[in-house]
């Protein structure tokens, strides 16, 4: 195999050794889901098919970066990253209110976020969660921001595809293919850290839940 062909895992040791960490916290995300079915002798509440949910999104969406970004896919890779976000913003308002099961029964009616409202009567819009988010994850502003422009066609998408050859002379290569090799190794390690980061965070609420239905703190 090529040196320009190699996965980003094979050339760069910190990022197989996000990558491994990544992996690490699917594996722990199953662990987690069976600790909260094993809580309060196995007995079933609304939040825990709420937080089944929330794992189980958290997994693939895990997994499918990870797939991603060894396919040097940053398009798509930096787009779940977004949705990976969306997960946090959800649990931070959650972890932030006392009536949970109204919330959740709201979620599982099929109302969407923005159009339920919080107890100062705002309503849940992005710019709301991250207010919510913020004492948590104090880059959510930034990390948003950046993501949202790969959900939404911008100027990223465009930039992706080019890379600089000659400085000097102003040369530029362009590329129109699956994938991108010129994907910076900061720039992928600053990626699967984000994703790390964000993970962390939703166990960390996912296992409040815990503590709380083993009646101990929330």
């Amino acid at each position: 195999m090529s040196e320009e062909k190699k996965k980003p895992s094979e050339m760069y040791p910190k990022v197989a050794e996000c990558e491994n960490k990544l992996n690490d916290l699917i594996s722990e995300a199953i662990s987690v889901g069976k600790e909260m079915f094993s809580a309060a002798e196995g007995k079933m509440f609304t939040p825990d098919i709420f937080f089944m949910g929330i794992l189980n999104r958290t997994i693939n969406l895990v997994d499918a970066i990870l797939n991603l970004t060894e396919s040097w896919n940053f398009v798509a890779a930096g787009s779940l990253v977004r949705l990976h976000l969306d997960t946090l913003l959800c649990l931070s308002y959650l972890r932030a209110i006392k009536n949970h099961d109204m919330f959740i029964i709201q979620v599982l009616e099929g109302k969407q976020l923005r159009n339920i409202k919080d107890e100062e009567g705002k309503k849940l819009t992005d710019t709301r969660l991250r207010d919510y988010a913020r004492p948590l994850f104090p880059q959510i502003d930034n990390v948003y921001i950046e993501t949202s422009r790969l959900v939404h066609f911008s100027n990223k998408h465009i930039f992706s595809s080019t890379q600089v050859i000659d400085e000097v002379n102003g040369n530029i290569g362009i590329f129109i293919g699956k994938g991108f090799l010129g994907w910076a190794e900061k720039d992928i390690i600053s990626l699967l850290e984000c994703t790390i980061a964000i993970t962390n965070r939703i166990h960390a609420i996912v296992r409040g839940w815990i503590l709380q239905k083993a009646k101990v703190v929330w």
